[in-house]
């Protein structure tokens, strides 16, 4: 019972700096890449924007109950579908993830992977 807390890392792969400002836009796919549930809900604070130098890597980390805590829990996903900026392309992620009561971020826009330990 709990918490559950996914971080999902992003890498610029191009040869020019961008910058990620706003929050992603993450929903739950079943097995045949159809959404389902509600998208991550997003908290009440602006977030900050970062720069990614080419190689960059930035975070931003998903929220849930451990189990049935505050509401029942979806289905399995099979994958996540993240829209990082509203002009950029659906990036599908595969990952077994299953959100109960809800799920939402829980802080977006940091540089560098996520901290270990």
């Amino acid at each position: 019972m709990g918490s559950a807390f996914l971080d999902v890392i992003v890498t610029n792969v191009v040869t020019r700096s961008c910058t990620l400002s706003g929050y992603p836009v993450v929903t739950l796919l079943d097995a045949g890449g159809q959404e389902f549930g509600d998208p991550a809900a997003l908290p009440d604070v602006e977030p900050t924007a970062i720069e990614l130098a080419p190689g960059g890597i930035g975070r931003f980390t998903l929220h849930t109950t451990n189990g049935p805590i505050g509401g029942p829990c979806l289905a399995d996903a099979a994958a996540l579908r993240v829209v990082l900026t509203p002009d950029t392309a659906p990036i599908d992620i595969t990952t077994t993830y299953q959100a109960c009561g809800g799920f939402d971020i829980w802080s977006a826009w940091a540089l560098g992977a996520a901290p270990t330990g």
